[in-house]
């Protein structure tokens, strides 16, 4: 079990995960069994269940819950054409319980439960799982571009409208950075006015929509910290959300996971996990788009940021949401710990 939610913002509450470990071990010994009491098929079918089934988001956003109750802790969100794998249900159907594929936590994912009304079964945006390979790495990745599956595009600003025509006028929801979408024609529609969209399938919704050319792309941007660190910047003002990944409310190392993806880099998506990847610093070895952490020890890290130069770093805050903030406030000063390098110079 994981000590506490301290990776995130330095706060002691548990996190109330033992549930989802006891199922773990639960499945595991549901498979010895097979193999020591049942036949062959018996077999394929419990390992067959233990892949979980595919589902996708189909809300612009939602969150993932520790678990089920009322006052449940929000651990991660994910966004719309994010992939999640199911491993059961509550007896009403009200939640599912996931592991998020791409969100690293544990060898599976990101565990926790959603409600089931925000995914689908239903989306033809295959490409979109990586393997993590079932620990803490930093993942190159980048959009399914065969022949053989549906085009992707990845949407890069921190909010983009998506509009029913081709013409920028009815807005029927929006989306957030780093969702990918399938595309229905991987050429852009341009209108009487010469405007380019893309056309997109949304999970869960029939026919078509819209999302103007500049808003999105169909390859990642350029994996370079300095890129990487103004496209964090995109995010300057948007509130503090424990456990965020949009505009609407993102936490620190939210934050970085949301920029990197962008750029083609799947990192994993706690503070904790972020600080064990990646090339140790020194204060003094520090460049822009470089990362800086903050916390009691190496076991116990809650805060993240991107360092801009001169004891600076970009940061979203419990007190300021995105901003910036300073190595030398006596906080940071005393729990500074340490950088890490993602992207080569």
């Amino acid at each position: 079990m994981y000590k506490s939610l301290k990776h995130r913002t330095g706060s002691s509450r548990p996190l109330g995960r033992w549930n989802n470990r006891i199922r773990a071990v639960f499945r595991g010994l549901l498979l010895l069994v097979a193999l020591f009491s049942a036949g062959s098929e018996k077999v394929v079918a419990e390992e067959s269940e233990r892949d979980g089934e595919l589902y996708w988001v189909k809300a612009p956003v939602t969150s993932v819950f520790a678990d089920i109750y009322d006052d449940s802790e929000r651990v991660t969100q994910v966004l719309c054409g994010e992939a999640v794998r199911v491993w059961g249900e509550t007896e009403d159907n009200q939640f599912k319980e996931v592991t998020v594929s791409n969100q690293y936590r544990e060898m599976e994912g990101y565990p926790g439960w959603i409600y089931s009304c925000y995914l689908t079964p239903d989306y033809c945006n295959n490409g979109n799982e990586v393997d993590l390979s079932g620990q803490p790495v930093l993942y190159p990745w980048k959009l399914n571009a065969s022949a053989s599956k549906p085009k992707q595009v990845m949407l890069i600003k921190p909010q983009v409208n998506v509009y029913e025509r081709p013409d920028g006028q009815k807005v029927t929801t929006v989306l957030f950075a780093s969702s990918v979408l399938a595309l229905a024609e991987s050429e852009c529609h341009v209108n009487a006015a010469g405007q380019a969209y893309w056309q997109v399938l949304l999970p869960g919704r029939p026919g078509r929509f819209f999302i103007k050319k500049d808003e999105a792309v169909t390859e990642t941007l350029p994996a370079c910290a300095e890129d990487v660190l103004a496209t964090a910047k995109l995010f300057k003002g948007s509130p503090y959300l424990w456990g965020g990944l949009s505009c609407h409310g993102i936490d620190c190392s939210g934050l970085v996971y949301v920029s990197c993806k962008l750029h083609g880099l799947i990192v994993p998506r706690d503070a904790d996990q972020q600080f064990s990847v990646g090339i140790p610093l020194s204060r003094d070895e520090l460049c822009p788009g470089d990362l800086v952490f903050f916390g009691k020890n190496e076991e116990n890290v809650w805060h993240v940021g991107f360092y801009l130069g001169n004891g600076l770093f970009w940061d979203s805050s419990g007190k300021n949401g995105v901003g910036i903030s300073s190595l030398d406030e006596p906080k940071r000063f005393r729990s500074f710990l340490g950088g890490r390098r993602y992207f080569e110079e």
